[in-house]
């Protein structure tokens, strides 16, 4: 996949490439790691090359969510860390895993080479630069679509430039967000209004989010899921179930921003 410093940088997603896990990587010590055990390590790749990544044990289900996600952002432009499919191998291990009788499919991410917003200390400069980021509109639009309840400082990485990308979206396609709703803690959505009034000349949310909606709108399932590799470890359910959620929820998204920015309200930093 062609990447730049572990981050996805092209228009159309390519398929998610295998990659093995060749020693045992280190675990993450508790504050750095989400609600998963995470591991950082060195994979190699269906190409012989090594790749720095952070890995994950989740189930089969939700490694389909965060790369079926992670080839929307692709597909969309939204700077994201590239994922691979990854097994152990050779001598590695993971606590909890017998490599002699089973071997797991694992989720990894490549080293995206940037610290967590919530690294940084709080400020009205910082928050700033977030706001001014080029993606957050297409963020906004993404994570409405995919109805991802949990995109908070420590899933959104940047470096001192302000150029950032979104990490860990397990919590997407969440079961309390219905198919017509508005959802309540979308950051990027808030943040919008303090992006629209940077730009020169200024602009409406409404106007901004007009046009990255096409960008989400040419991004079709199926191929994502051929991408994905997923009908090989996700259940058919589970399979089911995001492709119905993704389907019916883009035939609402343009009602829901409508009500979102349809008439312009004073909004507090969200974060």
């Amino acid at each position: 996949m062609p990447k730049v410093d572990g981050v996805f940088q092209f228009s159309k997603p390519s398929y998610v490439q295998l990659a093995r896990i060749l020693q045992a990587p280190e675990p993450l010590p508790d504050d750095q790691k989400g609600i998963n055990s995470t591991y950082y390590g060195s994979l190699t790749l269906e190409n012989g090359l090594e790749q720095p990544a952070y890995i994950k044990r989740i189930p089969a289900d939700e490694i389909f969510t965060e790369v079926i996600c992670s080839l929307i952002c692709c597909a969309m432009q939204i700077p994201t860390p590239t994922p691979f499919l990854a097994i152990l191998d050779g001598d590695a291990s993971l606590p909890g895993i017998d490599a002699s009788r089973e071997n797991p499919l694992l989720f990894a991410t490549a080293d995206a080479k940037r610290p967590t917003f919530k690294s940084y200390t709080e400020s009205e400069q910082i928050f700033q630069l977030l706001a001014s980021w080029a993606h957050a509109p297409s963020s906004a639009v993404f994570d409405e679509q995919v109805g991802n309840i949990d995109r908070n400082t420590g899933n959104i990485l940047m470096d001192a430039s302000g150029d950032c990308c979104l990490i860990d979206h397990g919590f997407a396609f969440n079961t309390s967000v219905r198919h017509d709703m508005i959802l309540d803690n979308n950051t990027f959505a808030k943040i919008l209004p303090y992006h629209a009034k940077q730009l020169r000349p200024p602009k409406k949310p409404l106007d901004i989010i007009s046009k990255a909606l096409p960008r989400l709108e040419g991004v079709k399932f199926d191929e994502l899921l051929a991408f994905s590799r997923g009908e090989r470890y996700a259940s058919p359910a589970h399979i089911k179930r995001i492709k119905l959620f993704y389907e019916t929820r883009l035939h609402h998204i343009r009602d829901i921003f409508d009500l979102r920015f349809g008439t312009s309200a004073n909004q507090s930093l969200p974060l």
